[in-house]
């Protein structure tokens, strides 16, 4: 046992057990890290006491938000299944989702349990959409399946970076054609909504979504400290801070240029802000909950005789569709919207994607 300066400062968290201590014999700081009867050790080298318990916080920090320390994490196949369950169940803004990433994430695990598989390849893929095609599983329904053994190989590589990124291939869906395009919401309609809510709350909120492109949730959940005026940009970013917990679907952080339209409704709200952290918060300071806000819109909407669906979501695709009209490119319209794959937005918006394309065979510069 180590003759120990400083062993006071430990952390325990989710079976894991993280200490800060000094040994004197080789005169470093080292953390150790330990679960179970695994067990590891790190120098800290050079560094002072200060940047030591730095350090150390960092590490607890981390502990913290992934569940997880990786020095001393199982790292065999089906324990990686169980800690993307248990980031998933912390994470994820809804149990439903929570739900449909533990039983697709199951079901696969006992098929590579039955099959004796202990390693993905893609011809594994292959066989397990034979599989689900065997029990008379839909072809969207196989989609929804191997999207969710996509996310888990995204966290486990790059969000909780438990293993190298690469190491799993990633599976390729059917990718099955919806019978039409999402709706979206014409200038005139724009217009429409907007006279329709000019006297409501929904009408500042109504403008920011039509401008930026956010979820109903990361615009519910937007905070004040999330905005630079001066800079003109604003992040989208996770927190949990008063007993609201907030996490954007893509489990990331894109920073959003503000256009002057979104300027002119943030300068506005500054000017009769009140106690609330929350930008479009209620009137008791909290943010308004995603019933009320869908319920009201859905009313506005028939107000305005508009009858598409999609209630705040067509205020998203409103945004992505006339971007792309007018000239922006997929890739940048991707990153706005905070989708994880480029695929994902092409196949969200094929119909202007492909009168893009069509655009530049009417082109004719040669000779």
């Amino acid at each position: 046992m180590p003759k120990l300066k400083y062993n006071s400062t430990t952390f325990e968290h989710n079976g894991y057990w993280l200490r800060l201590f000094f040994y004197w014999e080789r005169g470093r700081w080292h953390l150790e890290f330990r679960k179970g009867n695994l067990k590891k050790y790190q120098s800290l080298r050079k560094a002072d006491e200060e940047t030591a318990k730095t350090e150390f916080y960092r590490r607890k920090l981390e502990l913290q938000k992934t569940g997880y320390l990786p020095e001393v994490f199982d790292t065999d196949l089906f324990s990686q299944f169980d800690i993307f369950l248990d980031w998933s169940r912390r994470r994820s803004q809804s149990k439903g989702t929570y739900k449909r990433h533990e039983q697709t994430l199951r079901r696969f695990a006992d098929f590579i349990r039955n099959e004796k598989i202990d390693r993905i390849t893609p011809k594994i893929y292959e066989k397990y959409i034979d599989h689900l095609r065997s029990k008379s599983l839909a072809p969207r329904t196989i989609d929804i399946h191997l999207t969710a053994i996509g996310k888990f190989i995204t966290v486990i590589e790059k969000d909780l970076r438990i293993i190298p990124e690469g190491t799993y291939p990633r599976p390729r869906l059917l990718r099955v054609k919806k019978s039409k395009d999402p709706d979206y919401l014409t200038i005139e309609e724009i217009g429409s909504i907007l006279d329709a809510t000019k006297n409501s709350y929904l009408y500042d909120m109504i403008i920011f979504a039509l401008n930026t492109g956010l979820r109903i949730g990361e615009i519910r959940c937007l905070r004040w400290e999330d905005i630079d005026l001066e800079a003109g940009h604003f992040r989208v970013q996770g927190y949990e801070m008063d007993g609201v917990k907030f996490e954007p679907k893509d489990h990331g952080v894109r920073k959003i240029k503000l256009n002057n339209d979104a300027l002119d409704v943030l300068k506005r709200l500054e000017k009769m802000r009140i106690f609330s952290p929350w930008v479009f918060a209620s009137r008791l300071g909290t943010p308004r909950s995603k019933d009320n806000l869908v319920r009201d819109l859905g009313i506005f909407y028939r107000r305005a005789g508009i009858e598409k669906k999609g209630k705040w979501h067509l205020l998203r695709r409103t945004f992505a569709t006339h971007l792309l009209n007018a000239g922006t490119g997929i890739e940048a319209v991707s990153k706005l919207l905070g989708h994880s794959e480029l695929q994902t937005t092409i196949d969200s918006y094929t119909s202007v994607v492909q009168e893009m394309d069509r655009a530049v065979d009417r082109l004719n510069f040669g000779r």
